[in-house]
């Protein structure tokens, strides 16, 4: 029986970066990549630096496939837009999918690794507002129905329907999982392919505005579609692409993403920095913090790779910035990628364009006629020779602090946290503001194998309970109940481990369970009391997709109760049953697409 599991554990991004595979000499790919820790890694064991281009079907050629290998780079993002290979509602366009069918049969055979990004701009063709282009992505036949504007307010309302999995967003949803079926099957058995990236920029429909529910969304979207990915093809990587905020897309305040209960992810964003506005040295500082938190989001919060899925120094809309800047910055990110160890010191990167330069006012990385721009020398500067590169050694000493949650609540807080040596700082996290730590989790900041026999911690701005400090996954120190003032403390290192907490509750988790033989859509709400007096209470779960044979669980940290209420709602379902700690309490009859009620006795 699997499990579906809810809420965030950890965060992953998915960041643009020049080199986070290693190279492995463009042999033959014997079988998938996968995903451990914050390294992709090839069939052997090699970790993979992952270096390339952006690039359409049309692109890639014999010629193309020769010029990547003989330039040393090994990875290609295949932009896919649906209403070119679907221009009908299960019309598959043989000119499209035979090139596509040509660029991975030649990427297979060279030894090129491959991923497959679902691209949208603009959300649809059907949308012919923005003043650059149409739109891209969704058909138009599909979107058309829908009846909305072609105007930002439309295009905002068409996306927030399918990320919310509402009203026509429904039947949108179904088609997109319908059409990346199509395509995983006609792909998945290329090893070369390594990745499905669920959409570009899901965030990023121009001049739209989306509100911060709609955001969070999308985050449930990844979520809600991976397992129903998995099941056509379990062992591709999936790529997450950061949720990005408006006004500017391209800014560096990653909030919204959250870990998620699966394994072989891989997060990626966009690294457009010089093209807004140019740089220059006095910007080092600022560069670095930026990469950083990039980091401390996806690699450290997350523990998943970070790719950058479109690195560039020069757009259409932002032509801006001289070739003197562009190459201080291109050398500048690189240095720090490697500096502050992003993906373990394996960094990966899609530069945007690799053809046809400069296309549409990109710098990109070669000519008309094959030769290289200015932009391919520089890229080559970071190219990890040929060859197998170890596995990074096992770390020793302190490899992670953190923030366990005992309590019976969610907490909210900021923290810092200062190893010391012999009286020397070693490491210094720095502030980690407004952390979300529900029951039950652990926030964990990755340390560098260090030794040290003190830890100094701040934490602030919270009125919490339930806290205690964790050094490697062990508890070290209870926190006192916080008034909501900054408090410090200092833990000598040299004692042993606080054995767990004894967690005296009974009711572990509560659930749903499909036992149909089909797949149930519904909204939830679960209930605790113990001698009448409420416990627990979940809020409502809304527009749950559950398959058959799956269960849908809501972790409880530990509680007793004789009483379990329960309300369902919103379709007309039959075959479901109440789980109590994975086990079956309750058979709900069939529902006619009311919201019913029921309490359970669990004496």
């Amino acid at each position: 029986m699997r499990r579906k599991y809810l809420g965030a554990i950890c965060i992953t991004i998915f960041v643009l970066s020049l080199s986070s595979f290693a190279m492995v000499g463009f042999s033959e790919i014997n079988s998938k990549p996968y995903v451990s820790g914050t390294t992709i890694y090839a069939d052997d064991g090699t970790p993979l630096r992952l270096q390339g281009f952006n690039a359409e079907e049309g692109d890639i050629d014999t010629e193309a496939v020769q010029w990547l290998k003989n330039n040393g780079f090994n990875n290609l993002r295949l932009q896919i837009f649906w209403h070119r290979y679907e221009p009908q509602k299960g019309v598959y366009d043989s000119h499209y999918f035979n090139m596509l069918d040509n660029a991975i049969n030649l990427c297979q055979e060279n030894g090129i690794y491959v991923y497959l990004d679902f691209h949208q701009q603009v959300w649809s063709p059907y949308f012919s507002y923005y003043s650059l282009g149409e739109g891209m992505g969704f058909p138009d036949w599909l979107i058309r129905p829908g009846g909305y504007e072609d105007s930002p307010s439309g295009a905002t309302r068409c996306a927030t329907d399918f990320y919310l999995n509402r009203g026509y967003g429904v039947t949108m949803r179904q088609e997109y999982l319908r059409f990346w079926t199509y395509l995983i099957n006609r792909y998945k058995s290329y090893n070369c392919v390594w990745g499905y990236e669920l959409i570009n920029e899901p965030e990023v429909v121009k001049q739209a505005s989306f509100s911060e529910d709609t955001l969070e969304s999308i985050m449930d979207f990844y979520e809600a579609i991976t397992p129903q990915i998995r099941q056509v093809d379990p062992d591709t990587i999936i790529v997450y692409h950061k949720i990005n905020f408006n006004p500017n897309p391209w800014n560096y305040n990653e909030g919204y993403e959250r870990a998620v209960p699966y394994s072989n992810i891989v997060w990626t964003r966009s690294w457009y920095d010089v093209a807004y506005g140019g740089y220059s040295s006095s910007e080092l500082s600022e560069l670095k913090t930026r990469l950083t938190n990039i980091k401390n989001k996806y690699n450290d919060d997350c523990n998943a790779p970070f790719i950058a899925s479109e690195m560039g120094v020069r757009t259409a809309e932002y032509p801006v910035g001289s070739e003197s800047e562009a190459r201080a910055w291109i050398r500048d990110s690189f240095d720090v990628m490697r500096e502050i160890g992003l993906n373990n010191g394996y960094e990966c990167y899609s530069w945007y364009f690799y053809d046809l330069g400069p296309r549409n006012g990109y710098w990109t990385g070669r000519n008309n006629d094959g030769s290289n721009t200015f932009i391919t020398p520089v890229l080559k500067e970071y190219i990890q020779p040929s060859g197998s590169t170890p596995p990074p050694e096992p770390q020793s000493g302190i490899t992670s602090v953190g923030i366990r949650n005992e309590g019976s609540r969610t907490e909210y807080f900021s923290v810092s946290f200062t190893l010391l040596n012999d009286g020397n700082e070693v490491f210094e996290s720095g502030w980690r503001g407004g952390q979300n730590v529900q029951s039950g989790e652990d926030y964990v900041i990755d340390v560098p194998g260090i030794e040290a026999d003190e830890l100094e911690v701040s934490i602030n701005d919270i009125d919490f309970s339930g806290l205690s400090v964790i050094i490697n996954g062990e508890k070290v120190f209870d926190l006192p109940t916080n008034n909501g003032q900054t408090n410090d403390y200092t833990i000598q290192l040299d004692n042993e481990p606080l054995p767990p907490t004894p967690n005296p509750s009974v009711i572990t988790s509560v659930g749903i369970r499909n036992e149909g033989s089909r797949t149930e859509y519904f909204s939830v709400s679960f209930t605790l009391l113990n001698d009448g007096n409420e416990v627990f209470e979940s809020g409502w779960r809304g527009g749950q997709n559950v398959q058959s044979g799956e269960d849908y669980v809501i972790d409880v940290p530990g509680i007793e109760a004789d009483e379990l209420e329960v309300s369902i709602n919103d379709i007309d379902f039959s075959g479901l049953s109440v789980i109590i700690n994975g086990e079956k309490v309750f058979d709900l009859p069939t529902n006619n697409g009311q919201t019913n009620d029921y309490t359970i006795n669990l004496g």
